[in-house]
């Protein structure tokens, strides 16, 4: 076994840009699906994200599914929420996890339970994220929280989450900046703008990882399938503006292509959008220093590829 390998971080490492997709777990006992959607991505993204339970929703275990994804041929990033497990849980999983193969963790503190299809759900919030990454990075050295022995400790690269989004950017970056130590690289929430990701990274111009490197960053962009998805993103989605001009271009798309007998155009039209919007957008991204781009969008492979092919051009 290959203990400490990590396709995403020798590609960081190597100073490529590199981009990372996102699957997310159903409610379902079967993996085929999700399996389907990291294969199809196979070729355009060095890794792809495995939701845990997103807007705190009842799915699929995201510990199984990243197993069930790389024996399909795509690396995870298996996420890890502290939203229902206490610190006794969150150790047993990331045993458990390595012992599977993961070798990637993003450490997340997770959506309110409120917010999911199981509302009356205890949450929990034994830790947050910046408290589970040092969980993580203590494991690794051999022993843990209480000093007692981890045999065969695993060996993890850690990520953390950012939101350029936030009201206080300064508080944002202090955020990032006191768990730095003990992380090897960022994904953020989605942006849309420039004028959010240029003073998010020049605030982090000076941040320094758990190796001692440049903190390395991964931008998240959301290429949208609908105007149905590009109005819930703006409308629901703490902290997330779709650009005014941008969601009436979807609307426009929308109320233009009305009915099923337009369907197919609808669709082609909104990749075009997409791939239109999100190219130029990713390439001054590569300019301000990011390490990649972590492509958020679920389930539409072929528009994620057109981009990525777009841009490496």
């Amino acid at each position: 076994m290959v203990e400490y390998y990590s396709k995403l971080m020798e590609q960081i490492m190597e100073g490529k840009f590199c981009f990372t997709g996102e699957l997310e777990p159903a409610k379902t006992t079967n993996p085929e699906e999700v399996v389907h959607a990291a294969k199809e991505m196979i070729g355009s993204v060095i890794a792809s994200n495995v939701t845990d339970g997103p807007q705190a929703m009842a799915y699929m275990n995201s510990m199984v599914a990243s197993y069930h994804v790389l024996k399909g041929g795509m690396e995870p990033v298996y996420q890890l929420t502290c939203r229902d497990r206490n610190r006794i849980a969150l150790i047993a999983d990331l045993l458990g996890a390595y012992s599977l193969g993961i070798r990637n963790v993003l450490t997340l503190t997770g959506d309110h339970s409120g917010l999911g299809d199981t509302p009356d759900a205890m949450p929990v919030f034994d830790v947050d994220s910046g408290q589970l990454a040092m969980i993580a990075k203590t494991l690794m050295k051999g022993y843990d929280l209480w000093g007692n022995p981890v045999h065969d400790p695993p060996k993890f690269w850690i990520g953390g989450a950012g939101n350029p989004n936030n009201e206080s950017l300064e508080e944002e970056i202090m955020k990032i900046q006191r768990k730095a130590h003990v992380l090897d690289f960022i994904q953020t929430q989605v942006i849309y703008s420039m004028d959010l990701v240029e003073p998010f990274m020049e605030g982090l111009k000076n941040t320094k990882n758990a190796y001692g490197r440049k903190m390395p960053v991964l931008i998240g962009v959301f290429p949208m399938k609908t105007y149905g998805i590009a109005k819930y993103f703006n409308d629901f989605i703490p902290g997330v503006k779709v650009p005014e001009d941008l969601l009436a271009r979807f609307k426009k798309i929308k109320d233009e292509l009305k009915g099923k007998e337009n369907k197919k155009a609808r669709t082609e039209a909104y990749a075009d959008l997409n791939v239109e919007f999100f190219v130029p957008f990713i390439k001054e991204i590569k300019k301000s220093g990011a390490a990649g781009c972590h492509m958020m969008a679920v389930e539409y492979p072929d528009v994620v590829k057109r981009i990525i092919d777009e841009v490496l051009k």
